[in-house]
């Protein structure tokens, strides 16, 4: 969600490690390939997702005044955010997979409030991604621009990585606005940018790392090892996006990960009520998510006020709307 740059990581291998993370993400949201409460999903849920948000920290920052930064940041977060919270209500009403359960209850969700998770509100959760990234910019905006605001960031952001995976996911529901959640990835993110930048074969070690916390993560549980593999999983997802970047379509779904990630949910749904639930068949569908995800994101892209309106890039976008 950014096109800055940074002297660690090409723009290429930007958008190909948001190819890996998502086509990870993906793999992981089809529960024939990968069952609920199994071992492979936990693990996998440790890192995909928090590629999104540690990516970003490798990125030179875009000085901008506060009010404009926030007013751009909040066209591409919560505009998308916004919609596709109302789309899931309305799939999940038309599907009676949830009441109504009023207004009060939907803004709950909509902010995370109270305990109340959107899964809850409109019966999907996958929208989630976008509050947090939302609060996660804020917190690396003002870290960025007040070293001791950024300093209680990292130590509180510190304290929620040690505290164990049981009861930071408690700490997660019950804080609003996913903000212990935003701030224990921007603490993640900022060390493996530290650890990147300082550490001489970085990469290599951290993919050790991985290999020996993903073994303990999985003869053991959670506990304690999930903020290792979590860190160093943004390593593995970097390099491993290195043997696919040099294809063109690859590097395609990088460039809309952000479209793919929101429109491939309601694709996989659709598929996985018309094909049988093999192993054979959910391979298929895997692949088509991916497919039939990439071309209707493309397709938003091709009508320029459909893309302003559903996907804008900064806040001008929705001002030209009135002249279209």
């Amino acid at each position: 969600m950014s096109n800055n740059t940074s002297p660690y990581i090409s723009r290429e291998d930007s958008i190909a490690i948001k190819a890996t993370a998502l086509l990870l993400v993906i793999w992981g949201h089809n529960h024939y390939l990968t069952p609920l409460n199994t071992p492979f999903l936990w693990w996998l849920y440790q890192f995909h997702v928090v590629v999104f948000f540690i990516l970003p920290i490798f990125y030179d920052s875009q000085k901008k005044q506060f009010k404009t930064y926030l007013k751009n940041l909040s066209a591409r977060c919560l505009v998308p955010y916004t919609f596709f919270y109302a789309t899931c209500l309305l799939v999940s009403l038309i599907t009676r997979k949830i009441h109504y359960s009023g207004f009060i209850e939907l803004m709950k969700g909509y902010f995370h409030i109270g305990g109340v998770t959107a899964d809850n509100a409109v019966g999907f959760q996958f929208v989630w991604f976008l509050m947090a990234f939302y609060v996660f910019s804020i917190i690396r905006y003002i870290g960025s621009e007040n070293k001791y605001v950024n300093i209680v960031f990292l130590l509180v952001g510190s304290i929620i990585s040690l505290i164990g995976a049981d009861d930071r996911a408690i700490l997660n529901l019950n804080f609003p606005l996913y903000f212990s959640q935003a701030l224990y990835f921007y603490t993640l993110g900022c060390f493996a940018f530290w650890l990147n930048k300082h550490i001489k074969y970085c990469s290599c070690i951290c993919l050790v790392i991985f290999g020996i916390s993903s073994y303990l993560f999985f003869i053991g549980g959670v506990h304690y090892t999930d903020v290792f593999v979590t860190l160093t999983g943004f390593f593995f997802v970097w390099q491993s996006s290195k043997f696919f970047k040099r294809f063109k379509w690859f590097q395609a779904i990088g460039r809309l990960s952000l479209e793919i990630y929101l429109i491939h949910i309601y694709v996989y749904c659709i598929l996985g009520i018309i094909m049988p639930h093999n192993w054979y068949c959910q391979l298929i569908v895997y692949a088509l998510t991916v497919v039939v995800s990439y071309f209707l994101a493309k397709l938003i892209h091709k009508y320029d006020v459909v893309r302003r309106l559903l996907f804008p890039n900064r806040i001008e976008d929705l001002k030209i709307l009135k002249y279209k």
